[in-house]
């Protein structure tokens, strides 16, 4: 299955990223606190980007229209789209030397987040690897972000925005699958 990058989305996505990061450094600062400012937005955009893309098939598979088709199109330039955040996360967190177990896990798993961008702008479909990697990734964002849930609403939401996701995923699979002979 070949597969384009929008470059068009890619680049608003990373002007987007970098606007945020600029405007943080400049209202934060440099210091720890600017740094630790930084590594909480870029993993905030870096959920969103994943919830874009992890939204946008079951979406178009369950209620097709031209805007699901473009958002669907646009998927795989949300998936590099939060490889470029997820980067820009982990030099923060290197920068503040945030050397905590979440931050490490958050580390480990830029190997699957950079296997599926990978797969994207090569224009290919990365099979079992790229499906593992999208639960691995959705399972990571899951936790960290309900693990905060009861303190905030914003990463209620989040939290329930990336459940409903993979409940839409399993329906979408169940409707679509081929009828057994």
């Amino acid at each position: 299955m070949s597969r384009q990058v929008d470059k068009r989305v890619l680049g608003v996505c990373a002007a987007a990223m970098a606007v945020m990061i600029a405007a943080t450094l400049a209202l934060r600062g440099t210091d720890h606190e600017g740094l630790h400012a930084a590594i909480r937005n870029t993993a905030r955009s870096s959920a969103f980007f994943f919830a874009l893309f992890f939204l946008a098939s079951p979406l178009d598979r369950l209620w097709p229209s031209r805007f699901m088709r473009a958002w669907a199109a646009a998927a795989d330039a949300f998936l590099v789209a939060l490889a470029v955040s997820h980067t820009a996360h982990g030099v923060f967190i290197i920068l503040a030397h945030a050397w905590d177990l979440p931050s490490l896990v958050a580390l480990v798993i830029y190997a699957a987040i950079y296997a599926l961008a990978f797969y994207a702008l090569a224009g290919r479909s990365g099979g079992w690897i790229e499906s593992v990697s999208i639960y691995a990734v959705w399972f990571a964002f899951t936790v960290a972000l309900g693990g905060r849930a009861l303190s905030s609403p914003i990463y209620a939401a989040a939290t329930a925005i990336l459940v409903a996701g993979l409940l839409l995923r399993i329906v979408a699979g169940l409707r679509t699958a081929p009828a057994a002979a």
